[in-house]
């Protein structure tokens, strides 16, 4: 749910979707967020910040 915990392994790639069906069903695999628009700001290795910041990841691949 929206204060669920999923943890995550440094260095294991995780996938971010902005897919409404995933707003209950992260896991370690795959985490929603909701900036929509998020495909269209971020580059390839570049870093984004979740969870107010206290989350980096680096992007590896851009899907629509």
């Amino acid at each position: 749910g929206e204060n669920a915990e999923v943890e995550l392994v440094t260095g294991k790639a995780v996938k971010v979707t902005t897919d409404d069906a995933f707003f209950k069903k992260c896991s370690p695999d795959v985490i929603y967020i909701d900036y929509k628009n998020i495909t269209k700001v971020v580059q390839k290795d570049s870093r984004i910040y979740i969870d107010d910041g206290q989350l980096s990841l680096i992007v590896k691949s851009i899907g629509k």
